[in-house]
């Protein structure tokens, strides 16, 4: 395998129907924004998908933005960014939906059904997934 140079990766704008799990949604830009950081895309030999929604000031739960989905090869995890108690998230894993408060992290296991989305507040919800390739459609089973 070839070792990568270190590199520093500027954030590229996405639009949240941009992969396949995305939905378009009654949540605006400027509630809601979401960045690539890293993935095999932008970077040779990534190690991993990195993507982070930036939370504005939500009061109302927005529509779902993504549908649920499972990354039947690769674990993934999400990071919950805000001082205490700032920023809500309902997470839903195998169909058991979780209300979380950050600050918190997820650990979603390969094959695990799972979405997450704003409820209320302001902060960042950063993924995680460990295949450099993301959520691409030959890596990821999504639901109806």
């Amino acid at each position: 395998m070839k070792k990568s140079e270190p590199r520093i990766l500027s954030g590229f704008p996405q639009d949240l129907g941009y992969t396949n799990i995305g939905l378009q949604s009654n949540t605006s830009k400027e509630s809601l924004e979401r960045f690539l950081l890293m993935n095999s895309v932008l970077m040779d030999n990534a190690p991993l998908h990195i993507a982070v929604h930036l939370i504005k000031n939500i009061d109302t739960p927005p529509d779902p933005y993504a549908q649920i989905h499972c990354h039947p090869e690769s674990d993934e995890i999400g990071l919950i960014i805000a001082p205490k108690d700032e920023l809500e998230y309902e997470i839903i894993l195998d169909g058991k939906e979780t209300r979380v408060k950050s600050p918190a992290a997820v650990y979603i296991p390969a094959g695990t059904y799972h979405r997450a989305r704003a409820v209320s507040g302001t902060g960042a919800y950063v993924c995680i997934i460990l295949d450099p390739r993301g959520p691409l459609a030959d890596n990821i089973t999504v639901t109806g």
